[in-house]
């Protein structure tokens, strides 16, 4: 992929993250509601990436997936917004997502397409209390929709689909729902003042440098240490410092768990991304209901996870 369209997609992904985060936070919809974005966010990108397998077009649902997050900053009613930004989420996710995995045989380009959402959602929630913000967001996302038309390839990516490795990808499925129940559900006390905003800044880059790491080291050395090294960090709970540092840590396995995915499911790119966000939906069903684990009880599911990566077939190594 060209370093533009990389950029301008990964910018994309700051944006569409951080307006749906504003939109849910400064509205305040019934609880309810919380739960239909996520399930429309992540659960539905397994059959709107399935769609974008056979079709090809990942420009065209990036687009429409901007369009629909615009929509959804209009006056209309609640339910409608959040219908149209989760599924707006969807399609840019996987639009820009498949773009990623189709055009660079690297984990580096996919680290930088995944990497921003985690401060788009924070800065979303940060300036949710300021009214003024939706129409700064609506003129971005239109520029953004522009700038996707005039730089961003609009070609039909297919693959040959050849015989899938269901195992690995049954594997990564869990890899990935451990780590959405561990990030939703562990008590995390260090994460208050200066340390909340280091916490954010540092999901992010640990899934840019995860995705450089695996370039140099191959997938598999580095999504093990990664987690190991996790789980050690998560047994001190009050430092901020080893708080952040098994934060990046942790967020390092995400480009790696993708591209293994995808590497297993050969024409099935768009639908095995959408497989793992889809795990991340359940993982984050247990903290809806209000679910807790202790940092001990986290750490020791590192390892279980540490282990599904180190017993996996080879893939991207």
């Amino acid at each position: 992929m060209r370093k533009q369209t990389a950029a301008i997609y990964a910018i994309g992904h700051f944006l569409v993250d951080f307006s749906c985060s504003y939109l849910l936070l400064s509205r305040q919809p019934d609880p309810w509601l919380f739960i239909v974005y996520n399930f429309c966010a992540f659960a539905l990108q397994m059959p709107i990436g399935l769609l974008a397998d056979m079709t090809g077009r990942n420009r065209t649902f990036a687009l429409s997936g901007i369009a629909l997050v615009l929509s959804g900053l209009l006056p209309l009613p609640m339910t409608a917004r959040v219908l149209l930004a989760g599924i707006g989420n969807a399609c840019y996710h996987v639009g820009g997502g498949r773009e990623s995995l189709l055009k660079d045989n690297k984990l580096t380009g996919l680290g930088l397409f995944v990497s921003p959402g985690a401060l788009g959602i924070f800065l979303g929630s940060f300036l949710s209390t300021i009214d003024w913000i939706t129409l700064p967001a609506i003129a971005l996302l239109a520029l953004l929709f522009l700038l996707v038309i005039r730089f961003c390839n609009a070609e039909k990516l297919l693959r040959i689909v050849r015989k899938p490795d269901w195992t690995t990808a049954a594997l990564m499925f869990s890899v990935v729902l451990l780590r959405s129940f561990i990030g939703m559900c562990m008590q995390t006390p260090w994460k208050i003042g200066i340390f909340a905003i280091l916490g954010a800044v540092a999901t992010a880059a640990g899934k840019l440098l995860g995705g450089i790491a695996a370039d140099r080291l191959g997938s598999r050395p580095t999504g093990v240490s990664s987690l190991l090294l996790a789980a050690v960090l998560f047994l001190f709970p009050n430092s901020g410092i080893a708080g952040v540092t098994g934060c990046l840590l942790f967020q390092m396995t995400m480009p790696v768990t993708l591209k293994n995915a995808s590497s297993a499911t050969p024409g099935y790119e768009g639908f095995s991304f959408g497989l793992l966000t889809f795990a991340l939906f359940l993982g984050y069903l247990p903290a809806a209901a209000g679910m807790h684990i202790s940092p001990t009880v986290a750490s020791l599911l590192c390892v279980v996870s540490a282990a599904m990566l180190l017993h996996r077939r080879k893939c991207h190594d």
